[in-house]
């Protein structure tokens, strides 16, 4: 094989190897987001008040490392428990996030 042969071959290796860390860095992220508290109702972060969520909410990250911001809100009540839920989208990459506050406290 020719030197420049050799040299095209060496930067396609070199960039599937980036492209792949990229992909296994950013699901990693993926899931330690999905894993932190208040991510799912069952993980729901109890807050005492409603300015608890929007730090809560502020301290986010998305995988791409853009800040996601505040899309939506809703309540939902599950055997006895209310949560209010936070839907949150990267502006740079359109992903979305839930987190779930235990809000129980607040309305007893």
């Amino acid at each position: 094989m020719s030197p420049l042969g050799l040299a095209l071959l060496a930067a396609l290796v070199a960039a599937l190897v980036a492209s792949g860390l990229r992909r296994a860095r950013t699901a990693r992220i993926r899931r330690e987001i999905r894993d932190l508290p208040g991510s799912a109702p069952e993980t729901a972060l109890a807050v005492d008040d409603f300015g608890e969520m929007d730090a809560a909410i502020a301290l986010r990250a998305c995988p791409c490392g853009g800040r996601p911001t505040l899309a939506g809100e809703g309540s939902r009540e599950v055997d006895g428990r209310r949560f209010r839920v936070a839907r949150l989208v990267c502006p740079s990459c359109e992903e979305e996030q839930f987190v779930f506050f235990e809000t129980t406290r607040l309305f007893h």
